[in-house]
């Protein structure tokens, strides 16, 4: 499961989705907007993950796949 905020987690969500082609991602809110201001950052598998920008974002998803 992937799940990211289209307001707080700094990412372009089609651009992710894009990158994530056949993987569902869904939207709504993942309650970390403080801890991780400024970073992109979603949950995968319902773990909190915190990384750079979109581009790394999908390759950790992908790579959990």
């Amino acid at each position: 499961m992937v799940k990211v905020c289209k307001c707080c987690s700094n990412m372009d969500v089609d651009v992710l989705k894009s990158q994530l082609e056949g993987i569902e991602v869904e939207l709504g809110c993942v309650d970390n907007c403080t801890d991780a201001s400024g970073k992109a950052f979603g949950l995968i598998n319902e773990e909190l993950v915190v990384v750079e920008d979109v581009n790394a974002f999908a390759k950790e998803v992908l790579a959990r796949k």
